[in-house]
């Protein structure tokens, strides 16, 4: 592996149904806090489901489990967070552990609806971050 990190890329989206937040780069211990605090912003927000884009993640460790169940456990009842586009890693993580049936977004869900279909909107948290590693 190289000594050249891929740092971290997020973005976030926001529509009346759902918010989403696209994931890239690499997720370990130098990074995580950005995404958690990201996170927080879409669960303190209280409006609307969210969903994880992390088709752009090349590297992933355990800790954004953590972050990624914490931030489940924070949603009001009727609201939820699911991973959508999983990456190569993204997905061997969540087999590994198991929770690949909890976070997962099913399949048919994700690919064949687009944001263009849902009313793309622009950025209203004015978040995006990119984090040099």
């Amino acid at each position: 592996m190289s000594d050249v990190s891929e740092g971290l890329r997020l973005f976030i989206t926001d529509t009346a149904a759902r918010s989403r937040l696209d994931v890239g780069g690499e997720i370990d211990l130098a990074t995580i806090d950005a995404l958690r605090d990201h996170l927080a912003v879409l669960v303190e927000s209280g409006t609307c489901d969210i969903d994880v884009d992390m088709g752009g993640v090349v590297f992933c460790d355990a800790t954004v489990l953590r972050v990624l169940l914490a931030a489940r456990q924070t949603l009001d009842a009727g609201r939820h967070i699911r991973i959508i586009n999983p990456s190569a890693p993204t997905t061997r993580l969540l087999q590994l552990t198991g929770l690949d049936t909890v976070l997962l977004a099913a399949p048919h869900r994700s690919s064949q609806r687009g944001w263009a279909d849902e009313g793309r909107c622009p950025d209203r948290f004015g978040l995006r971050t990119e984090v040099a590693g």
